[in-house]
């Protein structure tokens, strides 16, 4: 009679050799430790849980490649070698995903999808490519952190979208999270109520915000939905004006209505004052880069805010703004955070956030950023959404925004009489044409050492690879390295919780 056996009891080449491994391993650990219980003083250096540790760790993420998790293997594998190291290893999985390394033995699996094996895989490591984890943030979103980062509170689970339908959904939230690898396949969704990253988290989800629009330099524009230029002409221009939203305050309905007026001029044309009114309540602020202090209108007169005495919206105001400080991230320390808030009959509620960094005597940067994405649509001025491609001169990337550009003085638009005299001072003083400057091989070498000391090249999607771009322009044409400064600190602000 034939005897038909178990497929158990049959295994491959590879986990025969597995197994012998760690058979020797335990053996070896087993002599050892007995070893140290007679004569300890040889083991001075390495206890029995140190040399356990030292012979069964996973390696670190080789260059390009994330590990995603220890002790475990991807579900679709496919063996590419035996005794080979890690390089080898990466080498042979190029064009996968990833691959799952047991180092004891130097086996290695080339991955076809990231789901992990719900079992325990002793002493594997699985490892994911970089460019396969982050995938690109939809119009209007940047990554705030991944790939282990969650939101703390958030909505329902939204399966098998892709990500650019997860962000047009959570279009009135404050953020999404998207994991492109969940356990049970395909995506997963969820709508975030808050931004503030959750710690803990060892599944892959990569938590997304709201991107801004900003000015930094000389001056670089990027508005809402990511269209960036160089502006070529001077003057005050209308940069953000939020209006066409109501506001259910004390049981009637109230207009909100911001407006943000910029200052360029000088000797590169780089931003030199802000003016801040809230035309719902009356109030209005003030920055100049003459000493890159806040004042405040208070009836007729201007008042200088000390950095103890920041403004708050009282609680009997429809609108207003918050004015604070990131404790001093970003270098130069003042008021470098302005809410725009509006009171509702559920409490206050933030639409917009402003994030700056300022030099006396030197410039402003600054970025606004929208709460919620669908707020976008109130939205007018240089930091617009879907502004008309005709407007821009896209061959170039330049713009002069004259459609923005605003004939009244300083003073008529509302700003204080010492801050028109400071903008009438720098008016004066020559331009340059930087377009028709030539920067050298050697001063763009020198630029990008300088930037890269305080930004890092690497083009992610918190902004840093414009950043570094504009800063390598504008070192090129003559900033200096205070601008570079600069750029680095606004990235802090908006990056600080």
């Amino acid at each position: 009679r034939t005897r038909t056996f178990p497929s158990c009891v049959f295994l491959t080449l590879s986990q025969l050799v597995r197994y012998l491994a760690m058979a020797m391993l335990a053996l070896w650990l087993f002599a050892i430790s007995s070893a140290a219980e007679e004569e300890p003083g040889c083991f001075l250096q390495h206890t029995r849980q140190q040399l356990l540790q030292e012979a069964s760790a996973i390696p670190e993420a080789p260059g390009g490649y994330n590990r995603q998790c220890e002790n475990c293997k991807c579900v679709g594998s496919t063996p590419a070698g035996n005794g080979v190291p890690m390089d080898q290893c990466k080498a042979l999985c190029q064009g996968s995903v990833g691959f799952t390394y047991f180092a004891v033995v130097g086996e290695c699996e080339c991955c076809s999808d990231l789901h992990q094996t719900p079992w325990v895989e002793t002493g594997w490591g699985l490892y994911a490519q970089l460019d396969w984890e982050s995938p690109p943030a939809p119009s209007g979103y940047k990554l705030k952190c991944g790939p282990y980062c969650r939101c703390t509170s958030f909505g329902p689970l939204q399966s098998d979208l892709d990500i650019n339908t997860c962000g047009r959904n959570c279009g009135t939230w404050a953020g999404f999270i998207f994991s492109p690898y969940p356990p049970q396949g395909g995506t997963d969704c969820r709508c975030c109520n808050n931004l503030v990253p959750r710690s803990g988290v060892t599944t892959q989800w990569n938590l997304y915000e709201p991107s801004g629009g900003g000015i930094t330099g000389d001056p670089h524009v990027t508005t809402l939905d990511g269209k960036h230029y160089l502006l070529l002409k001077q003057g005050t221009f209308n940069l953000w004006h939020f209006s066409g939203l109501e506001t259910d305050f004390e049981a009637k309905k109230l207009p909100v209505d911001w407006q943000v007026y910029a200052h360029y001029s000088g000797h590169q044309g780089f931003m030199k004052a802000l003016l801040l009114l809230d035309n719902t309540e009356g109030s209005a602020l003030e920055l100049t880069a003459q000493d890159c202090k806040w004042k405040a209108r208070s009836g007729e007169g201007w008042k200088a805010l000390e950095t103890a005495e920041l403004v708050s919206v009282p609680s009997d105001s429809a609108t207003g703004f918050d004015v604070s400080s990131t404790g001093g991230k970003g270098g130069h320390e003042f008021a470098n955070r302005v809410h725009f808030n509006m009171n509702t009959k559920h409490g206050k509620e933030a639409i917009a956030v402003m994030s700056l960094s300022c030099r006396p005597q030197h410039n402003i940067n600054v970025q606004i950023s929208m709460t919620r994405r669908t707020d976008d649509q109130f939205v007018d001025g240089e930091l617009k959404r879907a502004r008309s491609f005709s407007m821009l001169q896209t061959s170039t990337g330049t713009s002069t925004d004259s459609e923005f550009s605003m004939d009244r003085t300083w003073q008529e638009l509302g700003g204080s009489p010492q801050a028109t005299g400071y903008l009438q001072r720098v008016d004066g003083e020559p331009s340059v044409a930087l377009l028709t400057q030539i920067c050298s091989a050697a001063e763009e070498s020198q630029a990008k050492e300088i930037c890269s000391k305080h930004l890092r090249h690497d083009g992610t999607s918190g902004g840093v690879g414009a950043l570094f771009h504009d800063c390598v322009f504008d070192l090129c044409h003559g900033a200096g390295e205070t601008q570079a400064e600069l750029a680095a600190e606004l990235l802090a602000v908006t990056k600080a919780d």
